[in-house]
Formats: C-alpha cells, structure tokens, sequence
C-alpha cells in the first residue's frame, strides 16, 4: 500500500501464509484493489507460472531475526534474479548485521 500511494502504478503482492486473507481485505478497505495484483504463493511458485514477468521494483520485508533467521533472503534473491528489470531497484538493498562476542566468566 506504501508503494501505491508513493505513485506506483500496479503491485503485486505475495504472502503464501493465512495471513493473506487480512491482507486482501486490508487492500479492499483501503480502496487499493485495482492498484494491487495479490498472489497467495510463493515467489517459486510464481515463477513457475509467470517466467516472463519483470518488475522495476521489488520492495521486500525479508529480514528474520538476525536478519536472516525466517530464510527469506534465499526467495528475494530468485525474485531479484528472475523477475527485475536491469536497471530495477531493490528496497531495501543493504542491511548490516553486528555480532559482538560476550563472556560472564571471571
């Protein structure tokens, strides 16, 4: 919803989980249904279906705990490497992740 009221003129959405029937009626509510194109799959499953769609944009909640604790990063990279244009955007395209060791021992 954020990208179509930044101007975006079609969106596709993708949530495989149950939680994609409060996403449709969150879209429905909010008057957005001709703007976004919703897909209860999986972006492997999508490209099985559409191996010739592009995209110039793929703007994407990917990161887990840790960053990549829920195993998105695996999935948006296919999406990069399948569905963007060359000159497309990812959002966001860069995530820095801190480790810092600790010990409580004396």
């Amino acid at each position: 919803m954020f990208a179509v009221k930044a101007g975006a003129k079609m969106v596709h959405a993708f949530e495989p989980s149950e939680i994609f029937y409060a996403l449709c009626e969150n879209i429905q509510e909010n008057k957005m249904g001709d703007s976004i194109t919703t897909h209860k799959k999986t972006i492997e499953e999508f490209y099985e279906l559409n191996k010739e769609f592009k995209c110039d944009i793929i703007i994407s909640e990917w990161m887990g705990y840790f960053l990549i604790y829920e195993r998105m990063i695996d999935s948006i990279i296919k999406a990069r490497d399948w569905f963007l244009k060359e000159d497309g955007l990812m959002m966001p395209d860069k995530a820095v992740m801190r480790v810092q060791a600790y010990s409580n021992h004396c």
